[in-house]
């Protein structure tokens, strides 16, 4: 079986100096037409990064983080060990009264290592390929409505 991060073409840096944005054209297609049918974000935002799973090769690094928050709300963040020499990608699943939920992965430096790029209740970062560490990192997801108020969820995924 072949590394799929072997077919992903290195994007650049988001500003990090700990971590490089890698993309490929075949990882956006597995969720870009994924639809909510229910309103349990943590049980959505599974099954969407399950349906790239195939493609990505990838492994949830835990449960779904829930959270509410609304647009005049600050930013909330969830922390995560980034391994050296690892890639990941971060789903995110929000109810319906959340029109944009924005997405971006900070590295211990407050850097930014990659954000989504979708106005959409189901964001992913990178929504074409993945964040890859050079070294071990305390990174952080940090989540935004952008648009709305109502219980979203996140769920971090890694080679």
């Amino acid at each position: 079986m072949t590394d799929p991060t072997q077919a992903l073409i290195p994007a650049g840096s988001a500003g990090s100096h700990l971590a490089e944005r890698m993309t490929s054209p075949g990882y956006s297609a597995c969720h870009s037409s994924y639809v909510m049918k229910t309103q349990d974000v943590a049980s959505e935002v599974a099954k969407m990064a399950q349906g790239c799973a195939a493609v990505t090769k990838m492994h949830a690094l835990g449960n779904p983080v829930p959270f509410t928050q609304s647009a005049s709300n600050a930013p909330q963040s969830s922390p995560f060990k980034a391994l050296a020499n690892h890639c990941y990608r971060v789903y995110g699943a929000a109810t319906s009264g959340i029109k944009d939920l924005d997405l971006l992965i900070k590295d211990s430096t407050g850097a930014i290592a990659g954000e989504d790029s979708t106005d959409d209740p189901t964001p992913v970062v990178l929504e074409d390929g993945v964040v890859c560490f050079s070294q071990n990192d305390d990174a952080t997801v940090v989540a935004s409505v952008g648009d709305g108020t109502g219980a979203f969820a996140l769920q971090v995924w890694s080679d």
